[in-house]
Protein backbone atom coordinates (compact mmCIF):
# COMPACT_ATOMS: atom_id res chain seq x y z
CA UNK A 1 0.00 0.00 0.00
CA UNK A 2 1.10 3.52 -0.67
CA UNK A 3 1.75 6.15 1.71
CA UNK A 4 -1.90 7.67 0.70
CA UNK A 5 -3.73 4.71 1.43
CA UNK A 6 -2.06 4.11 4.79
CA UNK A 7 -2.85 7.52 6.00
CA UNK A 8 -6.75 6.78 5.24
CA UNK A 9 -6.29 3.68 6.81
CA UNK A 10 -4.55 4.56 10.42
CA UNK A 11 -7.14 7.75 10.23
CA UNK A 12 -9.82 5.79 10.02
CA UNK A 13 -9.21 3.20 12.44
CA UNK A 14 -8.13 6.41 14.50
CA UNK A 15 -11.44 7.87 14.57
CA UNK A 16 -13.32 4.70 14.88
CA UNK A 17 -11.34 3.91 17.83
CA UNK A 18 -12.46 8.17 19.12
CA UNK A 19 -15.76 7.07 18.23
CA UNK A 20 -15.87 3.40 20.59
CA UNK A 21 -14.47 5.25 23.30
CA UNK A 22 -16.94 8.09 22.91
CA UNK A 23 -20.05 5.90 22.33
CA UNK A 24 -18.89 4.01 25.54
CA UNK A 25 -18.45 7.02 27.61
CA UNK A 26 -21.92 8.48 26.73
CA UNK A 27 -24.08 5.22 25.71
CA UNK A 28 -25.72 4.27 29.39
CA UNK A 29 -27.17 1.01 27.55
CA UNK A 30 -23.75 -0.29 26.79
CA UNK A 31 -22.59 1.00 30.37
CA UNK A 32 -24.80 -1.15 31.79
CA UNK A 33 -23.30 -4.44 30.20
CA UNK A 34 -20.36 -4.61 31.56
CA UNK A 35 -19.57 -8.32 29.69
CA UNK A 36 -20.35 -5.84 26.16
CA UNK A 37 -18.36 -2.98 27.64
CA UNK A 38 -15.01 -5.72 27.23
CA UNK A 39 -15.86 -6.89 23.87
CA UNK A 40 -15.74 -3.22 22.51
CA UNK A 41 -12.74 -2.12 24.53
CA UNK A 42 -11.20 -5.14 22.46
CA UNK A 43 -12.30 -3.61 19.64
CA UNK A 44 -11.05 -0.25 20.08
CA UNK A 45 -7.60 -1.60 21.31
CA UNK A 46 -7.51 -3.43 18.19
CA UNK A 47 -7.81 -0.44 16.46
CA UNK A 48 -5.94 1.52 18.11
CA UNK A 49 -2.98 -0.51 17.63
CA UNK A 50 -3.38 -0.98 13.42
CA UNK A 51 -3.40 3.01 13.79
CA UNK A 52 0.06 2.77 16.14
CA UNK A 53 1.50 -0.03 13.62
CA UNK A 54 0.57 1.67 10.25
CA UNK A 55 2.27 5.00 11.64
CA UNK A 56 5.29 3.78 13.47
CA UNK A 57 6.53 1.21 10.63
CA UNK A 58 5.10 3.47 7.61
CA UNK A 59 6.18 7.03 8.91
CA UNK A 60 9.16 6.62 11.10
CA UNK A 61 10.51 3.67 9.13
CA UNK A 62 10.71 1.50 12.74
CA UNK A 63 10.79 -2.38 12.94
CA UNK A 64 9.56 -4.37 15.55
CA UNK A 65 9.11 -8.26 16.95
CA UNK A 66 7.35 -10.27 19.68
CA UNK A 67 7.77 -13.86 20.31
CA UNK A 68 7.40 -15.85 22.82
CA UNK A 69 5.58 -19.52 24.81
CA UNK A 70 2.43 -19.95 26.38
CA UNK A 71 0.98 -23.66 26.93
CA UNK A 72 3.40 -25.27 24.53
CA UNK A 73 2.91 -22.62 21.61
CA UNK A 74 5.60 -21.11 20.01
CA UNK A 75 4.55 -17.46 18.53
CA UNK A 76 6.90 -14.91 16.50
CA UNK A 77 5.07 -11.60 15.00
CA UNK A 78 6.75 -9.42 13.42
CA UNK A 79 6.55 -5.69 11.47
CA UNK A 80 3.62 -3.49 12.32
CA UNK A 81 1.46 -6.45 13.72
CA UNK A 82 3.65 -7.03 16.35
CA UNK A 83 3.19 -3.37 17.34
CA UNK A 84 -1.03 -3.97 17.56
CA UNK A 85 0.01 -7.09 19.25
CA UNK A 86 1.77 -5.41 22.12
CA UNK A 87 -1.05 -2.53 22.33
CA UNK A 88 -3.92 -4.67 22.44
CA UNK A 89 -1.93 -7.15 25.43
CA UNK A 90 -0.62 -3.93 27.05
CA UNK A 91 -4.24 -2.38 27.25
CA UNK A 92 -5.72 -5.66 28.44
CA UNK A 93 -3.14 -6.76 30.70
CA UNK A 94 -1.13 -3.47 32.15
CA UNK A 95 -3.60 -1.19 32.62
CA UNK A 96 -5.22 -1.61 36.19
CA UNK A 97 -8.77 -3.02 35.24
CA UNK A 98 -11.83 -1.57 38.26
CA UNK A 99 -12.68 -5.07 40.30
CA UNK A 100 -14.55 -2.99 42.82
CA UNK A 101 -15.52 0.67 43.20
CA UNK A 102 -17.07 2.59 46.55
CA UNK A 103 -20.06 4.70 46.40
CA UNK A 104 -20.61 7.46 48.66
CA UNK A 105 -23.99 8.52 49.52
CA UNK A 106 -25.22 12.13 50.74
CA UNK A 107 -28.94 13.23 51.93
CA UNK A 108 -29.67 17.09 51.64
CA UNK A 109 -32.55 18.50 52.70
CA UNK A 110 -34.97 21.35 51.73
CA UNK A 111 -32.08 24.11 52.78
CA UNK A 112 -29.07 22.47 51.17
CA UNK A 113 -27.47 21.27 54.23
CA UNK A 114 -26.34 17.82 54.76
CA UNK A 115 -29.41 15.75 56.64
CA UNK A 116 -28.62 13.24 59.78
CA UNK A 117 -30.08 11.94 63.00
CA UNK A 118 -28.46 10.18 65.95
CA UNK A 119 -31.65 8.16 65.82
CA UNK A 120 -31.29 6.50 62.48
CA UNK A 121 -29.73 7.47 59.36
CA UNK A 122 -29.21 4.75 56.75
CA UNK A 123 -29.80 4.26 53.53
CA UNK A 124 -30.31 0.77 50.93
CA UNK A 125 -29.67 0.11 47.49
CA UNK A 126 -31.06 -2.01 45.52
CA UNK A 127 -28.99 -4.21 43.57
CA UNK A 128 -30.20 -7.06 40.73
CA UNK A 129 -28.27 -9.39 43.20
CA UNK A 130 -29.93 -7.64 46.55
CA UNK A 131 -30.13 -5.27 49.17
CA UNK A 132 -27.14 -3.18 50.27
CA UNK A 133 -27.21 -1.00 53.47
CA UNK A 134 -24.89 1.96 54.33
CA UNK A 135 -25.12 4.23 57.46
CA UNK A 136 -24.58 7.83 57.45
CA UNK A 137 -22.26 9.18 59.53
CA UNK A 138 -22.49 12.06 61.91
CA UNK A 139 -20.34 14.45 58.79
CA UNK A 140 -23.44 12.89 57.06
CA UNK A 141 -22.25 10.71 54.51
CA UNK A 142 -22.38 7.25 53.87
CA UNK A 143 -20.07 4.61 51.95
CA UNK A 144 -20.75 1.40 51.17
CA UNK A 145 -17.60 -0.54 50.18
CA UNK A 146 -16.88 -2.81 47.80
CA UNK A 147 -19.31 -2.58 45.16
CA UNK A 148 -18.65 -5.71 42.14
CA UNK A 149 -17.20 -3.11 39.13
CA UNK A 150 -20.11 -5.15 36.62
CA UNK A 151 -22.31 -2.19 38.72
CA UNK A 152 -20.17 0.01 37.71
CA UNK A 153 -22.07 3.00 36.04
CA UNK A 154 -25.27 1.15 36.11
CA UNK A 155 -28.51 2.65 37.57
CA UNK A 156 -29.96 1.73 40.85
CA UNK A 157 -33.17 2.72 43.13
CA UNK A 158 -31.67 4.13 46.67
CA UNK A 159 -34.07 4.49 49.89
CA UNK A 160 -32.83 6.84 52.76
CA UNK A 161 -34.09 6.41 56.16
CA UNK A 162 -33.24 9.21 58.18
CA UNK A 163 -35.13 9.85 61.60
CA UNK A 164 -37.40 13.39 61.17
CA UNK A 165 -36.91 13.47 57.42
CA UNK A 166 -38.73 11.79 53.90
CA UNK A 167 -37.40 10.90 50.70
CA UNK A 168 -38.46 13.20 47.54
CA UNK A 169 -38.21 10.89 45.02
CA UNK A 170 -38.54 7.08 46.48
CA UNK A 171 -38.46 5.68 42.97
CA UNK A 172 -35.74 7.78 41.24
CA UNK A 173 -32.74 5.98 40.41
CA UNK A 174 -28.96 6.77 40.32
CA UNK A 175 -25.64 6.33 38.55
CA UNK A 176 -23.47 3.92 40.87
CA UNK A 177 -19.95 5.06 40.07
CA UNK A 178 -17.40 7.14 42.21
CA UNK A 179 -18.84 10.45 42.05
CA UNK A 180 -20.87 10.87 45.05
CA UNK A 181 -24.56 10.29 45.02
CA UNK A 182 -26.60 13.15 46.59
CA UNK A 183 -30.59 12.46 47.46
CA UNK A 184 -32.93 14.91 48.11
CA UNK A 185 -35.05 14.73 51.89
CA UNK A 186 -37.41 16.58 53.16
CA UNK A 187 -38.34 17.72 57.03
CA UNK A 188 -41.22 15.23 59.01
CA UNK A 189 -41.34 16.61 62.42
CA UNK A 190 -43.67 13.27 63.37
CA UNK A 191 -40.42 11.31 62.52
CA UNK A 192 -40.84 8.26 60.39
CA UNK A 193 -44.42 6.95 59.22
CA UNK A 194 -43.74 4.42 61.87
CA UNK A 195 -43.72 7.37 64.56
CA UNK A 196 -47.33 8.68 63.51
CA UNK A 197 -48.65 5.07 64.69
CA UNK A 198 -46.53 4.68 68.28
CA UNK A 199 -47.19 8.22 68.98
CA UNK A 200 -51.15 7.31 68.69
CA UNK A 201 -50.19 3.90 70.56
CA UNK A 202 -48.70 6.05 72.66
CA UNK A 203 -51.40 8.17 73.49
CA UNK A 204 -53.33 5.31 73.97
CA UNK A 205 -51.60 3.95 76.51
CA UNK A 206 -52.23 6.81 78.48
CA UNK A 207 -56.17 6.99 78.00
CA UNK A 208 -55.89 2.94 79.29
CA UNK A 209 -54.06 4.39 82.48
CA UNK A 210 -56.20 7.21 83.17
CA UNK A 211 -59.46 4.68 82.35
CA UNK A 212 -60.07 4.20 86.26
CA UNK A 213 -60.19 7.45 87.18
CA UNK A 214 -62.66 8.57 84.24
CA UNK A 215 -64.90 5.99 85.52
CA UNK A 216 -64.99 7.48 89.16
CA UNK A 217 -65.22 10.86 87.32
CA UNK A 218 -68.46 9.35 85.73
CA UNK A 219 -69.78 7.99 89.00
CA UNK A 220 -72.21 10.94 89.13
CA UNK A 221 -73.86 11.18 85.91
CA UNK A 222 -74.08 14.98 85.81
CA UNK A 223 -70.39 15.59 85.23
CA UNK A 224 -68.87 15.06 81.68
CA UNK A 225 -65.52 15.11 80.54
CA UNK A 226 -63.67 18.44 79.04
CA UNK A 227 -59.58 17.11 79.41
CA UNK A 228 -57.22 16.31 81.07
CA UNK A 229 -57.61 19.05 83.89
CA UNK A 230 -60.55 17.52 85.03
CA UNK A 231 -58.83 15.28 87.56
CA UNK A 232 -57.38 18.62 89.47
CA UNK A 233 -60.57 19.64 90.37
CA UNK A 234 -61.78 19.89 93.48
CA UNK A 235 -65.21 18.17 92.96
CA UNK A 236 -63.74 15.14 91.42
CA UNK A 237 -60.76 14.87 94.22
CA UNK A 238 -63.81 15.33 97.09
CA UNK A 239 -65.37 12.17 95.21
CA UNK A 240 -62.13 10.15 94.66
CA UNK A 241 -61.09 10.63 98.31
CA UNK A 242 -64.59 9.39 99.33
CA UNK A 243 -64.89 6.61 97.20
CA UNK A 244 -64.28 3.18 98.32
CA UNK A 245 -61.95 1.57 96.01
CA UNK A 246 -62.77 -1.68 97.06
CA UNK A 247 -65.86 -1.56 96.06
CA UNK A 248 -67.30 -3.27 92.40
CA UNK A 249 -67.62 -0.97 89.46
CA UNK A 250 -71.24 -0.23 89.02
CA UNK A 251 -71.33 1.31 85.73
CA UNK A 252 -72.95 -0.71 83.03
CA UNK A 253 -70.89 -2.02 80.04
CA UNK A 254 -72.84 -0.41 77.50
CA UNK A 255 -71.98 3.30 79.50
CA UNK A 256 -68.47 2.57 79.34
CA UNK A 257 -68.57 1.06 75.87
CA UNK A 258 -70.19 3.95 74.99
CA UNK A 259 -67.87 6.07 77.01
CA UNK A 260 -64.72 4.57 75.72
CA UNK A 261 -65.14 3.79 71.86
CA UNK A 262 -61.38 5.00 71.74
CA UNK A 263 -60.61 1.37 73.26
CA UNK A 264 -63.51 -0.21 71.74
CA UNK A 265 -61.54 0.36 68.51
CA UNK A 266 -58.02 0.16 69.62
CA UNK A 267 -57.61 -2.12 72.50
CA UNK A 268 -61.12 -3.85 73.19
CA UNK A 269 -59.39 -5.85 75.94
CA UNK A 270 -59.03 -3.01 77.94
CA UNK A 271 -62.87 -2.64 78.38
CA UNK A 272 -63.70 -6.38 80.25
CA UNK A 273 -64.05 -4.64 84.06
CA UNK A 274 -66.60 -6.57 84.81
CA UNK A 275 -66.12 -7.98 88.78
CA UNK A 276 -63.92 -5.81 89.14
CA UNK A 277 -63.13 -3.34 92.17
CA UNK A 278 -61.28 0.31 91.49
CA UNK A 279 -58.77 -1.00 93.38
CA UNK A 280 -57.85 -3.65 91.33
CA UNK A 281 -58.67 -1.89 88.02
CA UNK A 282 -55.83 1.36 89.07
CA UNK A 283 -53.50 -1.51 89.72
CA UNK A 284 -54.22 -3.32 86.62
CA UNK A 285 -53.86 -0.63 84.15
CA UNK A 286 -50.83 0.98 86.25
CA UNK A 287 -48.89 -2.51 85.55
CA UNK A 288 -49.68 -2.57 81.98
CA UNK A 289 -49.13 0.97 81.35
CA UNK A 290 -45.32 0.42 83.27
CA UNK A 291 -44.51 -2.93 81.48
CA UNK A 292 -45.94 -1.86 77.95
CA UNK A 293 -43.83 1.73 78.23
CA UNK A 294 -41.05 -0.45 78.81
CA UNK A 295 -41.53 -2.23 75.77
CA UNK A 296 -42.22 0.72 73.97
CA UNK A 297 -38.83 1.93 75.05
CA UNK A 298 -37.07 -0.85 73.49
CA UNK A 299 -38.08 -2.34 70.39
CA UNK A 300 -39.87 0.58 69.38
CA UNK A 301 -37.20 3.17 69.90
CA UNK A 302 -36.55 3.61 66.16
CA UNK A 303 -40.02 4.74 65.60
CA UNK A 304 -41.28 6.88 68.28
CA UNK A 305 -40.54 10.28 68.79
CA UNK A 306 -37.53 10.95 71.52
CA UNK A 307 -39.38 13.01 73.24
CA UNK A 308 -42.90 11.05 73.65
CA UNK A 309 -40.81 8.23 74.18
CA UNK A 310 -39.54 10.29 77.59
CA UNK A 311 -42.62 11.57 78.63
CA UNK A 312 -43.96 8.18 78.82
CA UNK A 313 -41.08 7.39 80.67
CA UNK A 314 -41.78 10.01 83.08
CA UNK A 315 -45.36 9.44 83.59
CA UNK A 316 -44.54 5.74 84.45
CA UNK A 317 -42.63 6.70 87.50
CA UNK A 318 -45.04 9.03 88.64
CA UNK A 319 -46.22 8.83 92.51
CA UNK A 320 -49.51 7.45 91.92
CA UNK A 321 -48.62 5.15 88.88
CA UNK A 322 -45.76 3.35 91.58
CA UNK A 323 -48.13 3.11 93.96
CA UNK A 324 -50.95 1.70 92.19
CA UNK A 325 -48.21 -1.16 90.53
CA UNK A 326 -47.31 -1.70 93.70
CA UNK A 327 -50.11 -2.17 95.82
CA UNK A 328 -52.13 -5.36 96.57
CA UNK A 329 -55.77 -4.48 95.19
CA UNK A 330 -57.43 -6.64 97.95
CA UNK A 331 -55.80 -4.40 101.12
CA UNK A 332 -55.10 -1.59 99.31
CA UNK A 333 -57.08 1.20 101.56
CA UNK A 334 -53.50 2.18 103.23
CA UNK A 335 -52.29 3.29 99.79
CA UNK A 336 -54.57 5.05 98.14
CA UNK A 337 -55.10 7.66 100.29
CA UNK A 338 -55.20 12.04 99.42
CA UNK A 339 -51.69 12.37 98.91
CA UNK A 340 -52.19 9.28 95.92
CA UNK A 341 -54.94 11.45 94.50
CA UNK A 342 -53.16 15.03 94.82
CA UNK A 343 -50.18 13.10 92.64
CA UNK A 344 -52.45 12.22 90.49
CA UNK A 345 -54.03 15.24 89.95
CA UNK A 346 -50.07 16.97 89.52
CA UNK A 347 -49.10 14.48 87.25
CA UNK A 348 -52.22 15.62 84.96
CA UNK A 349 -51.78 18.87 85.22
CA UNK A 350 -47.88 18.47 83.66
CA UNK A 351 -48.86 16.26 81.33
CA UNK A 352 -51.35 18.97 80.34
CA UNK A 353 -49.26 21.69 80.37
CA UNK A 354 -46.25 19.77 78.45
CA UNK A 355 -48.71 18.80 75.74
CA UNK A 356 -46.47 16.37 74.51
CA UNK A 357 -49.47 13.44 74.94
CA UNK A 358 -52.80 14.84 73.85
CA UNK A 359 -55.70 12.95 74.38
CA UNK A 360 -57.73 15.15 72.73
CA UNK A 361 -55.86 15.79 69.52
CA UNK A 362 -54.86 12.59 68.78
CA UNK A 363 -57.97 11.11 69.10
CA UNK A 364 -60.48 13.81 67.91
CA UNK A 365 -63.73 12.04 69.19
CA UNK A 366 -62.43 11.25 72.70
Amino acid sequence: MNKRVNLIVSLVALLLAISILMLMIFAENLQAQSVLQDKVYYVCLVLMGIFSGISLFNYLKSHAQVSGHAHGWGVEVGGPAALVVLVVFGGFFLIPRLESFDLTVRAINEKGNLAYSNRKAQFTIMLPTGQRTGYFTAEGEGTIKGLPAKLFNTKAKIQVSIYFYDQIEKDQEYILNNDVVEIQVKSNANGTPESILNRRRANLEVVKLLMPYRLIYMEEKKYGETNITQYQDKLFLDRANALNINSVISISPDEIDDTFDVLRENAPEALNVNGKTYAELIHETAINFRRNVGIMSQIDSEGIDPEIQRELIIISRAQFVIIAAGINPKDSGGYINSGFWASLASETARIYESNKINLFVEFSDF
